[in-house]
C-alpha cells in the first residue's frame, strides 16, 4: 500500500490513540510528543498531518494517494510547516546550544518573513494547519511566552505539535495547554523487522532508535530531523 509509506516505523500503539483523538476531526489542537531522541516523533508528526487531511476513506486515512497524502510524502505540503532551531549562527558558526527565536513563532521586525503564528491563522488549503515546533524545549522564555495564547486556542482550522523529550523539558505553561502522547525506544525485534539489512551491533540498534539508524553518512543529526 502505497499510504505504509507514510506512517513511521512502530508506534502502533500511539497512531491509534492519534486515531482515537481525531477520530471525529475535532480531537485537541495543541498535542506534545514526548520522548528521547531518534525513536520517531517527527515522522509521526508529519503521518498525523497526513491523517487529518487525506480525503481518503475514514478507515484508511492516511491512504497515501490522494493530493494532499502526496503532496505530504512529497515534503511539499502547504499545511504542513515545521520550525526547528537554527544548527549555525548568522556568521556560518556551529552554535553551542539549540535556540528557537522568538521571531520564529511571532512577527518581529526583521524577523523570520512567516513565522509559525501568523501562518497557523491563515486558512488551510486542505483541512487542517499543523505546525510542528522541533525541540520545543529549546524555546527560550520569550518565545514560549509569545505563543502562549495560540497554544491555548488555536484558530478551529489548526493544531500545533510540540517535539521535546519530555513534559518536564518545556515550561509548565506550555505543559499544562498540551495533550500529551507518549513515544518510546523500539524493541530490538520491531526494528529487525521493519529494518533487516542494519547492523545489529549499531548503538543504535540497542537503543531502539530508527532515527539514528536511518541517518545518511553518519549525520545523526539531519537522521534525528528525517526519523527522530
Amino acid at each position: 500500500m502505497v499510504g505504509q509509506a507514510l506512517e513511521p516505523l512502530g508506534h502502533a500503539a500511539q497512531l491509534a490513540e492519534l486515531r482515537d483523538l481525531w477520530r471525529d476531526g475535532a480531537g485537541p489542537r495543541t498535542l506534545l510528543f514526548a520522548g528521547p531522541e531518534s525513536v520517531g516523533r517527527r515522522p509521526a508528526a508529519r503521518w498525523f498531518a497526513a491523517y487529518v487531511n487525506c480525503s481518503g476513506p475514514a478507515e484508511a486515512r492516511p491512504c497515501g494517494v490522494c493530493p494532499s497524502c502526496s503532496l505530504l510524502a512529497a515534503g511539499t505540503h502547504p499545511d504542513l510547516k515545521e520550525v526547528a532551531p537554527r544548527a549555525t549562527t548568522s556568521t556560518g558558526r556551529a552554535k553551542r546550544s539549540l535556540e528557537l527565536r522568538i521571531d520564529q513563532l511571532v512577527p518581529r521586525e526583521g524577523g523570520e518573513p512567516e513565522p509559525l503564528g501568523p501562518w497557523l491563522l491563515t486558512r488551510p488549503r486542505y483541512h487542517v494547519r499543523v505546525g510542528v515546533i522541533d525541540h520545543a524545549d529549546a524555546m527560550n522564555a520569550p518565545a514560549a511566552n509569545s505563543l502562549l495564547k495560540l497554544l491555548e486556542e488555536p484558530p478551529a482550522w489548526a493544531v500545533i505539535v510540540l517535539v521535546a523529550s519530555g513534559p518536564e523539558a518545556v515550561l509548565p505553561t506550555v505543559t499544562s495547554r498540551s495533550s500529551i502522547v507518549r513515544f518510546r525506544p523500539l524493541a530490538e525485534e520491531d526494528l529487525a523487522a521493519a529494518l533487516p539489512n542494519v547492523a545489529r551491533d549499531h548503538p543504535a540498534f540497542r537503543l531502539g532508535q530508527p532515527g539514528a539508524l536511518l541517518a545518511p553518512d553518519g549525520a545523526e543529526e539531519q537522521g534525528d530531523r528525517d526519523a527522530g
